[in-house]
């Protein structure tokens, strides 16, 4: 770890799916280490509870009480210990418990899969030839690939046809 992550000026790099991954580890990972009563530790430990209760994949009307009291238990310590550092995206977190009992759970509602397949896009953008029709090239690498899962798969009933 450099100063710069310690302090947090640095950008940690990764897919969003990754960074969820060592988001809910730390807990396993650091928990021997951090001092007891720490404020920061603390913080992480209630944004861990929120994490949890919004990433499950069915939620009572109990737990999305309780995700209010956390909600607003997190971001009065959040402020308390950070007051420059409030943006809209922590205080997007008061919405929760609302949406939630609007729409049924959150999980529901991400776009980590969206993310994953942008991804994908990504890559092949910067592998296409083409640098004045790149969403063509992209458009044609994409279709190249889902086609020929799809011949194999007609190629495959087409052999077991003849074959019988």
């Amino acid at each position: 770890m450099t100063d710069a992550s310690v302090s947090g000026k640095a950008v940690m790099s990764g897919k969003a799916v990754e960074k969820l991954c060592l988001f809910r580890l730390c807990s396993v990972m650091f928990s021997s280490v951090i001092p007891e009563g720490d404020d920061y530790w603390q913080l992480y430990l209630m944004l861990r509870d929120i994490a949890d209760i919004v990433m499950a994949r069915s939620v009572s009307r109990a737990a999305v009480a309780y995700l209010e009291i956390l909600v607003f238990d997190f971001l009065s310590h959040f402020s308390r210990l950070e007051p420059n550092r409030m943006t809209p995206k922590v205080h997007m977190l008061i919405h929760y418990p609302r949406l939630m009992l609007q729409y049924g759970p959150l999980r529901q509602q991400r776009c980590m899969r969206f993310e994953g397949k942008h991804g994908y896009f990504k890559r092949i953008a910067t592998c296409a030839t083409s640098e004045t029709h790149v969403i063509l090239s992209v458009c044609d690498i994409s279709c190249m690939s889902v086609g020929t899962c799809v011949l194999a798969v007609l190629w495959e009933k087409l052999i077991t046809v003849i074959l019988l």
